[in-house]
């Protein structure tokens, strides 16, 4: 079953109110809207699937998005210092293991 949120105008004491049910289908949804709050269909505007369900705003990037745009920014801002450091432990490391070999 999933949620489904709508702008609704309830009279001019509540003015247009965002409502939420949850419905099978688009149809089922706008019909319970129309029973719960005895409204026709002209009051119920931008009915959709709300496909989250704990936050309000809703939003196009995960907090695993969030990670990784993170760190490809902390990559292109801190390219240079990633690339020394890389560098100079790569000569420690082939040092450690030229001289461990005699």
């Amino acid at each position: 079953m999933s949620k489904y949120q709508a702008d609704v105008w309830l009279g001019s004491s509540s003015g247009r109110q965002r409502v939420y049910v949850n419905s099978n289908t688009w149809n089922g949804a706008k019909e319970q809207i129309k029973t719960i709050y005895d409204v026709d269909d002209n009051d119920i505007q931008d009915l959709y699937e709300s496909n989250d369900n704990s936050r309000s705003g809703g939003s196009i990037v995960d907090d695993g998005g969030i990670f990784f745009l993170l760190a490809i920014g902390l990559l292109v801002c801190f390219w240079k210092y990633i690339l020394i450091i890389s560098g100079i432990s790569l000569v420690i490391w082939f040092l450690i293991k030229f001289f461990r070999e005699d």
